[in-house]
């Protein structure tokens, strides 16, 4: 398959969302076939595999035990619900992913779970002046531990603000932000890739915009990946955003809506997560961006 098409492959989830399925991004016009192949070639030693998670309102309570935005989380390493660290207000549940749901995506070593949660008090001005919210991102390794329920009532208090439980239906996708690609490896494709076509191209290997794991930040602004305080570069690991599109195109629910989770960060913003390769899991720092 030449670079005409993008490679998707279906990963199981523990929940029961509609099954994964193949999906094409628009054609663009045809090379030689030598020439289609070299540059395919040329564009995934450099591409990376990003996991898009395709948010599906559940028709019913998903299990602790799911990969999932919103609904009943499981609070294993928790006493107590958590509360924001800055505003002590108890915190809203965003997301969970179980690595085990998720082979093509990274992980830090010893871990297999992360959870994120938000808080969504009015007057908490912790996230700083270039955030909206404080969003916290955890990791921890659960094994095959029984989940840890909240109680009723902790959970009670936190349905009056929460994201609607939605199913995932995740997909793999290869991309490559070509734009910012090094000019060698420019002037390497249009050496095979014609001059008329390059937009296209770059539209096709464009990093997604939607909620994922993996692959490259799909930036609002053209933001930069931060440092840790070790010195060393941090990995791209999440991306949260408002508006959720399916990699076919469409939104994920009917148009006119922004995301099936109904998670609005900022003007119709984006979450970036990162990890420290070196010091993870512990070193975590988020970028937010927005329109």
């Amino acid at each position: 398959m030449g670079w005409m098409q993008r490679l998707f492959g279906g990963t199981d989830d523990a929940a029961p969302p509609p099954p994964p399925v193949a999906a094409e991004v628009a054609p663009v016009p045809a090379v030689a076939d030598d020439d289609q192949d070299e540059a395919d070639a040329l564009l995934r030693q450099h591409a990376k595999r990003a996991i898009v998670l395709r948010p599906r309102r559940a028709d019913s309570p998903l299990p602790v035990r799911a990969s999932k935005f919103g609904g009943m989380p499981n609070l294993a390493g928790l006493d107590a619900w958590p509360v924001c660290p800055n505003c002590a207000e108890p915190l809203v549940f965003v997301l969970q992913l179980y690595a085990a749901d998720f082979p093509a995506a990274w992980f830090p070593a010893d871990t297999d779970f992360c959870r994120v949660f938000r808080c969504v008090a009015a007057d908490c001005d912790g996230a700083g002046p270039q955030y909206d919210a404080v969003t916290l991102l955890s990791f921890l390794h659960v094994g095959d531990a029984e989940p840890v329920e909240p109680d009723a009532e902790s959970f009670a208090a936190d349905a009056d603000d929460d994201v609607r439980e939605c199913a995932l239906a995740p997909i793999a996708i290869d991309e490559l932000p070509l734009d910012d690609a090094p000019p060698e490896l420019r002037a390497e494709l249009l050496t095979t890739v014609p001059p008329s076509e390059w937009d296209a191209l770059v539209a096709m290997w464009s990093p997604d915009g939607s909620s994922k794991l993996g692959g490259f930040p799909g930036w609002i602004q053209g933001g930069c990946v931060p440092v840790c305080t070790c010195g060393a570069e941090m990995g791209f690991f999440l991306q949260l955003a408002s508006q959720e599109i399916d990699p076919e195109g469409e939104f994920s629910e009917a148009p006119g809506t922004w995301s099936s989770h109904g998670l609005m960060l900022g003007d119709v913003g984006t979450l970036y997560f990162f990890v420290c390769p070196e010091c993870s899991p512990t070193a975590v720092q988020s970028v937010f961006e927005c329109s």
